[in-house]
């Protein structure tokens, strides 16, 4: 997915960054990205689709059925532990052995229509997620520089 956002007051949270102890700037970014995490994570749960009440279960074989609990794919969205390098990495996934049917959902297949949830998730939080990512960032800067 690629997508462009036009984000002010990032070049100022840098500049201020660059002259913070490499340490220091490491862990403001660190929570900048888990707060923004966290906003991507929440839209993403709420996005996810759950399993109708009574639905029946799907058949494998002659004995096998295969029946997620209501929910589940909703409770495996989670963001990864940030990268802490200075360019900052976040990635959001399904994690879980059995949550890989979410690409099912998202892409569609030759038998089903998409039902597209994650992308959409992620753009509707995109720039709730920048702010929060601003807000954090700064609020390290400033505790750093009370600090020293």
């Amino acid at each position: 997915m690629n997508a462009r956002y036009q984000l002010s007051g990032f070049r100022e949270l840098d500049a201020a960054l660059r002259q913070l102890p490499e340490k220091v700037a490491r862990r403001a970014v660190v929570n900048g990205l888990r707060a923004s995490g966290a906003v991507f994570s929440r839209a993403l749960k709420r996005a996810a689709p759950v399993r109708a009440r009574g639905s029946k279960p799907k058949r494998l074989g002659k004995s096998k059925t295969i029946m997620q609990p209501r929910g589940f794919l909703r409770r495996t969205v989670g963001a990864s532990k940030p990268f802490a390098d200075r360019a900052g990495k976040l990635s959001i996934r399904l994690s879980g052995r059995r949550a890989f049917y979410g690409k099912f959902l998202e892409f569609g297949t030759r038998r089903m229509g998409a039902r597209p949830f994650f992308r959409s998730a992620i753009e509707g939080a995109a720039m709730a997620a920048f702010d929060r990512l601003r807000e954090v960032i700064a609020r390290g800067i400033e505790r750093a520089a009370r600090e020293s």
